[in-house]
């Protein structure tokens, strides 16, 4: 998907609030509860994917993420639907060709311990 930002924010909160935003819904609640179930297991230690998403387990914290790049693109989206709340980075380069490959974990750490007391275990 190739979106703007601000869409990007609309997309989330979609999936924040059971695939309504602003009073039109775009997927039956239903639908937003399966592509949140976890479906399968990877091989990295606690992660999971769900339909669409990855979904990591930090300190009894459940987030829900996805990553994606085009080239000279990249992006981060992280939800926390028990909390309803979520972040979300696009940066106009790759990660591997850029600093995000350190910003983006080192604020998730630094937002995982600010608000949920939590030792971020370094997933997405």
């Amino acid at each position: 998907m190739i979106s703007t930002t601000a869409d990007m924010a609309k997309f989330m909160i979609a999936h924040l609030q059971v695939g309504c935003y602003q009073g039109g819904c775009i997927l039956q609640p239903g639908t937003i509860d399966r592509m949140h179930q976890k479906q399968a297991k990877t091989p990295y230690e606690n992660q999971a994917v769900t339909f669409g998403f990855t979904e990591a387990l930090n300190n009894k914290q459940r987030l829900l993420g996805h990553t994606g790049a085009i080239r000279g693109f990249g992006n981060s989206l992280v939800l926390l639907p028990e909390h309803n709340l979520g972040y979300f980075f696009s940066f106009n380069s790759e990660c591997v060709d850029s600093s995000a490959c350190e910003v983006i974990p080192a604020y998730r750490e630094a937002f995982l311990k600010e608000f949920f007391s939590s030792n971020f275990l370094g997933l997405f």
